[in-house]
């Protein structure tokens, strides 16, 4: 049996006695705007456009002592039921009956990540929090839509030491106060 107490957790490898905490709430059909990584001090810093919840303020949600990043994207491919050869599909192309749609998920290279967000955000759909107390791991999912890209599902996977969540304006701000925003902008 492996010892959980020497494996550093994230999404590949949770741990069995955390359960992860939902952010759907404060980011469901929200936007990440930018991430910024300071590669001196293995920060990462996410912008986020949560309004109406709060509206023209943007909030951040910065992951200190970073020790991973992974985006994924899923791409779809159609194939002929008749030939098992992909066919190639300019944008906004729809196939004709007989066409199946597949899917493959595919690494996107961090910094294509980061430079996709300035034309094309990240428009949140699900995301969830796995924190102890020397580790967090974030895991964001949405659909990239803008200039280059066109309802592409996209994930992010980020893993550092600590979470600290604050607003642009300097107000106080934490997660616990976040959550209750949501809460009350779902409710009414």
């Amino acid at each position: 049996m492996i010892n959980e107490q020497k494996i550093d957790f994230d999404w590949v490898h949770p741990p069995s006695n955390f359960e992860a905490q939902s952010l759907y709430g404060g980011l469901h059909d929200r936007e990440l705007t930018q991430v910024s990584f300071d590669l001196v001090n293995f920060n990462l810093k996410l912008e986020f456009d949560i309004s109406p919840i709060i509206e023209n303020i943007k909030i951040y949600f910065q992951i200190d002592k970073v020790a991973s990043v992974r985006a994924t994207r899923f791409m779809r491919f159609y194939f002929s039921q008749d030939e098992q050869q992909p066919i190639a599909t300019p944008f906004g192309y729809s196939p004709k009956q007989g066409f199946q749609i597949q899917w493959r998920e595919e690494s996107i290279d961090w910094h294509e990540f980061e430079s996709i967000l300035k034309t094309d955000p990240l428009q949140i759909s699900d995301a969830a929090l796995i924190r102890s107390k020397d580790s967090a791991a974030l895991k964001l999912g949405g659909f990239l839509n803008g200039d280059k890209y066109n309802d592409v599902y996209c994930s992010a996977f980020i893993k550092g030491k600590s979470l600290t969540v604050y607003r642009e304006d300097g107000e106080p701000f934490s997660l616990e106060i976040f959550a209750e925003l949501a809460d009350q902008y779902w409710d009414s």
